[in-house]
């Protein structure tokens, strides 16, 4: 089989591991909504529909299981339950309500529930995508108590909060691949429970920049036990 120009596109990237999740676009990850919207579109050529989309299964097969490549493709489906416990890394396919949410005509597209989920559990990173006008990154400072009801007005020290970046520098400063370290022997290292850094790491642009760049980010991490890890990871 083929390497598709997006695995030789993340393999590029100088990151031992690489982590993926798909959108709403990336319906040929989940074959049974694959095979749904083929059967809606009926009548269709099954020449035509491989030729375009690839056979049932295909797209996933192309990530193997992560172990020769780097890139892991994570298939954690919880609904809109957002439990994370003591989780020090949260990817989800949309952004939390008050964190790099505005689309274009400026609606607030953020989950209230997933805030309110990342405000109690406070990870180290909180990496997200969907609101593609929404790239960038920023390092969160948490106000010290967490409110009844945890909003982004309530629960962010927005005056010790940082902008790592955004789309608008991006569009200036076009180098390929956004980086950005919070390790201990960095100048802004990250406090465990106390502050996180939110990446939107949307990869679709607009007609201005049709690919945005994927993150490449380095935070320390305590060792993970196997029954503490996920199952796309085991």
């Amino acid at each position: 089989m083929q390497i598709s120009p997006s695995i030789r596109f993340l393999q590029a990237a100088n990151a031992p591991l690489n982590l993926v999740i798909a959108g709403n676009n990336d319906f040929t990850m989940d074959i049974p909504i694959f095979q749904k919207k083929v059967a809606e579109a009926q009548p269709l050529d099954p020449d035509r529909v491989q030729q375009a989309y690839g056979s049932y299964g295909e797209a996933r097969r192309l990530f193997g299981d992560g172990k020769e490549n780097g890139i892991v493709f994570l298939d954690e489906d919880h609904g809109h339950d957002f439990q994370m416990n003591n989780a020090d890394v949260v990817i989800t396919h949309g952004p939390p309500k008050g964190i790099m949410h505005y689309t274009h005509s400026g609606q607030r597209a953020g989950c209230p529930y997933l805030f309110k989920a990342v405000a109690q559990a406070k990870p180290l990173m909180h990496c997200f995508g969907h609101i593609h006008e929404g790239w960038g990154a920023k390092l969160i400072k948490w106000r010290q108590k967490t409110a009844k009801e945890p909003s982004h007005f309530t629960d962010i020290d927005n005056e010790n909060s940082v902008a790592v970046s955004r789309l608008l520098v991006l569009k200036r400063d076009y180098t390929g691949y956004a980086t950005t370290s919070h390790c201990s022997g960095d100048h802004r290292p990250l406090k465990r429970r106390s502050e996180t850094l939110f990446i939107n790491a949307s990869i679709e642009g607009s007609v201005e920049l049709r690919t945005q760049p994927p993150w490449v980010v380095s935070i320390e991490l305590a060792a993970a036990t196997r029954e503490a890890m996920p199952s796309s990871l085991i």
